[in-house]
């Protein structure tokens, strides 16, 4: 994993520090992200006009993650001195590799999605009659975005920097942990919720490095 481009590319740049001090760094650079994502987003749809709505409010907070992309990358470049392909972004079949993990990652979530309904533990009654795929659309858009903020985050910078100068197995569970903890206010969040989202942020640490 020590020969993956990425990492090769973060250490050349000669920086970087120990774990504890990337990780408390991460958490903060996540957390400004995040906040000037949200207040930006809150901006716009102040101005839309639509803040009383709690669907396109969402919709609104989950694209403008795109904000916090923006922000972490440009962190990453002008402060990190590192390259955007550290980050994992590729110019060279881009579209390609995206597809591919895009696959990867919906082939996941459908064999949970039919193993549950094959055991009884989900069940498909049909469609609601306020169903709009345009808005089915627009949240698959947005989740998509989200999850690319948390990618991006995660695996693209704070493994990365980490393993700048720490042992690449270091980076991948410290990287995988906060990961799970990011989730910390979802519903149903516990022991089993920590621990498959640690073994999943640990799955995506080694298929990004891969």
């Amino acid at each position: 994993m020590t020969n993956c481009k990425m990492i090769m590319d973060a250490r050349a740049t000669g920086r970087g520090h120990n774990v504890f001090l990337e990780t408390l760094k991460a958490c903060l650079v996540f957390l400004g992200a995040t906040l000037i994502s949200q207040l930006l987003s809150a901006v716009v749809i102040a101005v839309l006009g639509v803040a009383d709505n709690d669907i396109f409010s969402t919709l609104g907070f989950l694209w403008g993650e795109v904000i916090g992309i923006a922000v972490i990358i440009l962190y990453c470049c002008f402060c990190e001195k590192r390259s955007i392909s550290s980050v994992g972004f590729v110019k060279k079949n881009w579209w390609k590799e995206y597809l591919r993990g895009f696959s990867t990652g919906f082939g996941m979530i459908l064999a949970v999605v039919l193993v549950g309904t094959a055991l009884g533990a989900f069940q498909f009654t049909g469609f609601s009659d306020s169903f709009n795929p345009i808005m089915l659309l627009l949240f698959l858009g947005g989740f998509m975005i989200q999850g690319m903020f948390e990618e991006v985050v995660c695996r693209g910078y704070m493994m990365v920097s980490l393993a700048r100068k720490s042992p690449v197995t270091v980076a991948v569970v410290c990287n995988a942990v906060f990961f799970a903890l990011l989730h910390v206010g979802n519903d149903g969040f516990g022991v089993l919720a920590f621990t498959n989202l640690t073994l999943f942020g640990i799955f995506a640490s080694m298929y990004t490095l891969k």
